[in-house]
């Protein structure tokens, strides 16, 4: 997420460019995370990976999609106030 946001970000640092980037890395992060739920979940929650399968619509596609927008949200309200204390 971070990574691909922050390098659309830094090539033009504009509000159109920062929805962008965090609109490219929310669909980033989603994506990983079902590949990621997919080799995990099965670990620690004892299931097979059907039963994975068949939560990725239901519910860890939705999760990531919500979990991923809230942090973009966040980060675009955010982001300038804190960047002053970064940049220092």
């Amino acid at each position: 997420f971070v990574l691909l946001a922050g390098y659309i970000y830094k090539r033009n640092k504009t509000k159109k460019t920062a929805v962008i980037a965090l609109i490219c890395g929310t669909i980033l992060m989603t994506v990983s995370m079902v590949f990621w739920n997919l080799l995990i979940t099965p670990l620690f929650m004892d299931v097979s990976r059907e039963v994975v399968l068949g939560m990725i619509g239901t519910a860890i596609l939705p999760f990531n999609l919500l979990k991923a927008g809230i942090n973009s949200v966040v980060t675009f309200l955010t982001y300038k106030s804190i960047a002053k204390f970064l940049h220092r």
